[in-house]
């Protein structure tokens, strides 16, 4: 075998490896953390052309998660946890109540939601870690309730 043949078997090798770890990439740690909602989207802090999902599922991120903006556009998932979370298995009151959702003792979610600004002043009153909107806020839990604990992941 030449050393051309050599070397191009050895690039196969490597890329073989490489392409196979790829695909067994584990998911970033849950991690624990409480949030909030807010109405006002400012956007000032990723207005470089993040836009707002059409799906309204968005957040503001305390400074931590921010990393001077290197979360803009990054997509987290969050869960509620604990007490106040609308249950995955409860469903709308019947027909002609409040229509409320029912909070449950499980957890509500999980939902994805985009980084589209910073968190600043409502994230140090509450000690949040995210502000969601109100639309993501509302799949976790009863917005009355103010703030929540939340498991939250990168994805």
């Amino acid at each position: 075998m030449g050393v051309r043949a050599g070397v191009l078997l050895f690039a196969v090798a490597i890329l073989s490896i490489h392409v196979a770890s790829a695909g067994s990439k584990k998911p970033a740690a849950e991690r624990s953390g409480i949030a909030t909602f807010y109405t006002k989207h400012s956007q000032r802090a990723c207005s470089y052309g993040i836009q707002l999902p059409k799906d309204g599922l968005f957040a503001a991120a305390n400074a931590a998660l921010f990393k001077r903006g290197a979360a803009c556009g990054k997509r987290v998932r969050v869960r509620c946890v604990g007490k106040g979370c609308i249950s995955n298995s409860v469903q709308q009151v019947p027909p002609g109540s409040s229509g409320k959702i029912v909070p449950g003792n499980n957890t509500g979610g999980p939902i994805n939601v985009t980084i589209v600004d910073l968190c600043v002043s409502s994230c140090k009153r509450s000690h949040a870690t995210l502000s969601l909107s109100l639309s993501a806020f509302s799949q976790l839990a009863d917005p009355d309730l103010g703030s929540i604990r939340i498991r939250y992941n990168w994805v």
